[in-house]
């Protein structure tokens, strides 16, 4: 399944600069999903913008498929790209801070779009995991009673991105799908629950 990394927000709740390229354990928040990437062998397409400069560069230096982006919100340049670039088929849509994801977390996203049999896939994780690894939620929606909050990854057809498509919700309580990199407090949560991930292998 192709990816498109979005990587063009100008990361203000974090304050540090860049997000893509704050550094988490010795490695840029890029570096994390990119490796999710190479796992799940994946082909991907990194989605700069005017904003991220630096993010841009980096990219160029390290080979990176890139395309810059105007820069005006997360849905625009997602269009943007899709106007521009030939994508047929589902796309995976990722935000570039989600360090905790491995390529079985990619696959299994695939396998539950796959068999859901929906234009569209969001994936979401309860509001209390996110409270228990100690990282931050500014938006939730309630499904069946529960506070549940968007991971940053999204499937959709290609081909029909100029519409709204029918969804299916993917809700999971694993944490890695709770990493997300928002705020100072939760780069600290995330250094904790990657140490430990480690230390499980």
């Amino acid at each position: 399944m192709f990816v498109i990394i979005m990587a063009g927000g100008k990361g203000t709740r974090l304050n540090m600069g860049e997000k893509s390229l704050v550094s988490l354990l010795n490695r840029p928040l890029l570096e994390w999903v990119l490796y999710a990437c190479s796992e799940a062998e994946f082909p991907f397409l990194i989605a700069t913008s005017i904003h991220t400069p630096y993010t841009a560069n980096y990219c160029r230096i390290h080979g990176y498929p890139q395309f810059q982006t105007q820069g005006n919100g997360y849905v625009s340049d997602l269009v943007e790209v899709l106007e521009e670039v030939d994508i047929t088929g589902p796309v995976m849509t990722i935000v570039s801070d989600l360090a905790g994801l491995r390529g079985a977390h990619l696959q299994m996203v695939q396998k539950e779009y796959m068999i859901a049999g929906k234009e569209a896939c969001s994936v979401w994780v309860p509001q209390h995991v996110c409270i228990e690894y100690g990282f931050s939620s500014s938006y939730t929606e309630i499904d069946n009673g529960e506070q549940i909050v968007p991971a940053g990854v999204n499937v959709l057809d290609g081909t029909a991105f100029d519409r709204e498509q029918k969804e299916f919700r993917f809700i999971i309580d694993d944490p890695s799908f709770a990493c997300n990199i928002n705020t100072p407090s939760d780069l600290i949560s995330a250094q904790y629950f990657l140490k430990s991930f480690e230390r499980k292998k």
